[in-house]
């Protein structure tokens, strides 16, 4: 995944703008594009025109060797199966990797920010479940954003508009042990796609 240019229009104005892409996201080797994935700041680029900010989503792979998890961004209209098929392939010599597909960059920002907290994926989906039951959402409009205060911190998005709300700790113990007691929640190879789909399969 080598860097590059990326081309667009700016939203705004209509101006031409360009990005200069890292599709190689190694934290081990560059620890300050962390904070750039986890506010976003990597697919915003301003228009030179008008200063307007513009979001640019691009396929790349998040590699932190040091919590050995690797998360990669393969937006859908980009979506290859063989190609995910022939990586998940290479992917079996990774060893105690854990290995994530997403394909919004939304996803793509939680899930860095889920493995980095050393915190486990399949659970946190779990409360996102249950929580959206609770709320009448959808899990596909709530995201995991932190732990404050000893709670898990999520937002919503509903309507277009944004809320943040806090889980007790106690609800992801509860959701760990329905883990534990499932194994084939546990199983997984290659780059798995721990995701809402993933979790109502076994929920419904």
């Amino acid at each position: 995944m080598a860097n590059n240019i990326l081309e667009g229009k700016c939203c705004s104005c209509g101006a031409e703008i360009q990005k200069e892409i890292d599709r190689s996201i190694n934290v081990g080797l560059k620890p300050e594009l962390k904070d750039k994935v986890f506010s976003g700041e990597i697919f915003v680029s301003e228009c030179p025109s008008c200063g307007t900010k513009n979001l640019m989503v691009f396929d790349c792979l998040y590699h932190d060797p040091k919590e050995r998890f690797m998360v990669w961004l393969v937006p859908s209209r980009q979506l290859d199966m063989n190609q995910i098929q022939a990586i998940n392939y290479q992917a079996k010599s990774m060893g105690e990797y854990k290995l994530r597909l997403v394909t919004g960059f939304r996803d793509f920002i939680e899930k860095t920010m889920i493995l980095d907290a050393g915190l486990n994926d399949r659970c946190i989906e779990l409360v996102k479940y249950v929580e959206a039951k609770e709320m009448g959402a959808e899990m596909g409009q709530l995201f995991y954003c932190g732990i404050q205060d000893s709670s898990l911190m999520f937002y919503a998005i509903k309507d277009g508009k944004m809320t943040s709300f806090g889980i007790g700790m106690n609800v992801y113990e509860d959701c760990m042990g329905i883990l534990m007691r499932n194994e084939g929640m546990l199983e997984e190879e290659g780059f798995a796609r721990i995701d809402a789909e993933w979790v109502e399969e076994f929920m419904a």
